[in-house]
C-alpha cells in the first residue's frame, strides 16, 4: 500500500480496565463480517498504562472511513471523547505515534494528510472534545 496519510478516529465506547481493543476487534469480525479489525493501529489505557494496539495489516486497507481505506492509516482513539476530554498523556502518545509513521513513511503532516474520520462522514469522530486539528499537529511536529 502507498500511504497518503492517517485518518484518526475514537471508539465511542468507554475505555476500561480490561482490553477494549480485543472487544472491538471481536466486534468487526463477528458483527460487521469482516477478516479483521477495521483500523490499523489503537491507542488504550490499560490499568493506567497506555498501549499501542496491532490491528489491521498495514499491507490491507482499512475499514474505517470510506474514501479513505485505501490511502489512510486508521488510528483509533479508545474512548469516547463526545463524552470525555482526552488526557494531555493521550494526545501526546497518539502525536508520537502519528509522528514514528510519518517517519517510516514518509508523509507530510498537514491538514491534508491527518483527517479526522468527521471530515468524510457525518459523524463526530473523534469525538466533539477532541482538540482541533491544528493542535494535533503541532503536538506531531514536535516529534519529527
Amino acid at each position: 500500500m502507498i500511504w497518503q496519510g492517517i485518518c484518526i478516529h475514537h471508539s465511542a465506547t468507554a475505555d476500561s480496565a480490561s482490553s477494549s481493543w480485543e472487544a472491538i476487534r471481536r466486534y468487526h469480525i463477528e458483527h460487521n463480517g469482516w477478516d479483521e479489525i477495521g483500523y490499523h493501529y489503537g491507542i488504550e489505557d490499560v490499568y493506567g498504562t497506555l498501549r499501542l494496539r496491532i490491528g489491521r495489516p498495514l499491507s490491507m486497507p482499512g475499514a474505517h472511513a470510506v474514501g479513505l481505506n485505501a490511502t489512510h492509516i486508521g488510528i483509533c482513539m479508545v474512548g469516547n471523547f463526545d463524552r470525555d476530554l482526552p488526557s494531555m498523556s493521550r494526545l501526546d502518545y497518539l502525536a508520537l505515534v502519528i509522528a514514528d509513521i510519518a517517519r517510516n513513511y514518509r508523509l507530510e503532516i498537514s491538514p491534508e494528510t491527518i483527517k479526522y474520520h468527521r471530515d468524510v462522514a457525518d459523524k463526530t469522530c473523534p469525538g466533539y472534545l477532541f482538540p482541533p486539528k491544528e493542535v494535533l499537529i503541532r503536538m506531531v511536529e514536535t516529534y519529527l
